[in-house]
């Protein structure tokens, strides 16, 4: 154990709190201080984002979680707050389990934060959903109709279907949306490759940290930042996307 260490549990000594405000204080102290390795890191874990397979299994288990809740909540239809949103996402940005999230955020009402999963799919899906429409049929008058959702998540790829195209022939629109498709292909690629990794790894792992890196990182580009990137669930989603499925962008 390292002096900083030795040093930070002290600070969490237990006859400053008691019973389970005592341990559960030293615990998220002692988290904190020895498994967040980035600043924006809000809850102490492992430091990298789920994969696809793990968001398969969060959700489950959330679902599972949330159908234990009891009393006159269990039954009652919540309104989403942004702070639900917000906890679920740092969640899978850090690359929790749902029973690690209400661990951390005990507070946390597990109907909410899978009623704010379903709703922000929901927003997720239809934008994309616009996009393959028009790669479906890449038209002037598929991309007219499709455009506005579309551009919700990939507004640099719909942007470059728009120019010249009232003058452009149909193959010629045809090739434009292919090459795009194209580009958002080869990232997805690239990420699905750094996932395949991480599915392999496990805590601690330094090289998975940084590989995590590549692919979420508020500070830095990252592949989920990237133009051409096209997220295909809720857990690849960056800040300035998030804002923008849920209208705060044009606020």
């Amino acid at each position: 154990m390292t002096q900083s260490s030795t040093r930070f549990r002290t600070q969490g000594d237990t006859s400053v709190f008691s019973g389970q405000d005592a341990a559960r204080k030293v615990r998220l102290l002692g988290s904190v201080h020895e498994h967040r390795t980035f600043i924006w890191q809000v809850w102490p874990g492992r430091n990298w984002p789920v994969t696809q397979t793990e968001e398969v299994a969060f959700l489950a288990d959330l679902t599972v979680i949330a159908a234990s809740v009891k009393g006159a909540s269990a039954s009652k239809r919540h309104k989403t707050e942004r702070s639900d949103i917000t906890a679920l996402l740092n969640a899978l940005r850090c690359g929790l389990r749902a029973d690690e999230l209400f661990e951390r955020a005990p507070g946390l009402n597990p109907r909410r934060i899978l009623q704010a999963y379903h709703e922000i799919e929901s927003l997720r899906a239809r934008s994309i959903g616009a996009w393959e429409q028009i790669v479906a049929t890449p038209t002037l008058e598929t991309v007219v109709k499709h455009m506005s959702s579309a551009s919700v998540l990939l507004s640099v790829p719909v942007s470059h279907l728009l120019p010249s195209a009232v003058t452009t022939s149909d193959a010629e629109f045809h090739k434009r949306a292919v090459a795009v498709a194209e580009k958002i292909a080869r990232v997805r690629e690239q990420v699905t490759q750094i996932e395949s990794f991480l599915d392999k790894s496990s805590s601690p792992d330094a090289e998975a940290v940084e590989l995590g890196r590549l692919l979420y990182d508020p500070y830095d580009p990252t592949l989920w930042a990237h133009p051409y990137f096209a997220p295909t669930r809720v857990g690849e989603l960056m800040p300035l996307r998030l804002a923008a499925l849920l209208g705060e962008r044009n606020s």
